[in-house]
């Protein structure tokens, strides 16, 4: 229990760091829609997990 929670979190960080690294690059997604991106891929991975742990 405690190393899923725990590496959820760690997924949703490197999405975001991935994100602004990304975006600090080579501007590959616009600013206005980076958040809305970030937030798509987070529910997603977690929702992935959530799937497996079922």
């Amino acid at each position: 229990m405690k190393w899923t929670y725990l590496s959820k979190w760690l997924i949703a960080i490197l999405v975001v760091v991935g994100l602004s690294y990304l975006h600090l690059q080579v501007d590959f997604i616009p600013k206005e829609i980076l958040p809305v991106v970030g937030i798509i891929l987070i529910v997603a991975m977690l929702k992935i997990s959530q799937a497996y742990e079922k």
